[in-house]
């Protein structure tokens, strides 16, 4: 069993259980089980037979009636994790200090195992995160001018081969130093989102939009041919005419 404990809640996360009496998502109060023992030892813990020892009338042996016992804790990066022990519904011979030291030796590459998928998936999280931040513009959450050219690029080169439409329409505000100078750049910055997160809204999932620079946006539209391309700027222009743009 390998349980992960978080305050006073016990999850079991791996379980071989010959008879499935224990399995994988079981959840119990941690100081009703054999893995609280573990916990106040701070170290390999054992019973070769419950029932003639100590805790023949703790919950943990009436709710679980395993009669021998041997974990240790998981510690990942020095706080505990969890517990890794193995059990029987009978009784064994008396642990001697190998057992336990084997037991220990077996906890503390979980423990380097965990880690090591920590670090892991915060690696591959931190990488995602810097690739999303290579292709995004940081202000509005949309294709940055390098992203939009490469998904231009994609749509050019597919619309050729397969001999179809494509449309690019290019948005630029009028006034915007205007917007600036009057309300101040976060009101202009705020009016650059509201059309990006419109935009967004308005156009298919196999449409782009980016922002090429400044105040200028980029709408790719593929599949498209310049009437259409003419109807979808036009609705656009109109839902951002009718909305209205707050500045906390």
């Amino acid at each position: 069993v390998i349980a992960q404990i978080v305050d006073q809640r016990y999850e079991i996360k791996e379980a071989l259980s010959p008879d499935g009496s224990i399995a994988a998502g079981e959840v119990y109060d941690v100081s009703d089980t054999y893995c609280w023992h573990v916990l106040a030892q701070r170290g390999p813990f054992g019973l070769h037979h419950t029932a003639e020892s100590q805790l023949c009338a703790h919950p943990c042996y009436e709710k679980f009636k395993l009669e021998a016992y041997l974990g240790a804790p998981i510690a990942v990066d020095g706080r505990v994790y969890g517990v890794l022990s193995f059990s029987s519904s009978l009784p064994t011979t008396a642990f001697g200090q190998r057992d336990y030291d084997l037991m220990g030796m077996f906890a503390q590459w979980l423990d380097h195992e965990i880690a090591r998928e920590r670090d892991l998936l915060a690696l591959r999280g931190a990488q995602d995160e810097l690739a999303r931040l290579a292709l995004t513009d940081e202000l509005t959450g949309i294709y940055n001018r390098r992203a939009i050219g490469a998904r231009m690029q994609e749509e050019l080169n597919r619309a050729q081969r397969y001999a179809q439409p494509v449309s690019v329409a290019l948005v630029d505000f009028d006034r915007f130093k205007q917007l600036n100078d009057q309300h101040g750049h976060i009101a202009g910055d705020r009016a650059l989102q509201l059309f990006a997160e419109l935009a967004t809204k308005q156009l298919r999932n196999l449409d782009s939009v980016g922002r090429w620079g400044g105040e200028e946006f980029v709408l790719l539209l593929p599949n498209t041919d310049a009437n259409a391309a003419m109807t979808t700027a036009q609705r656009l222009l109109e839902t951002i005419r009718g909305a209205g743009c707050t500045v906390d």
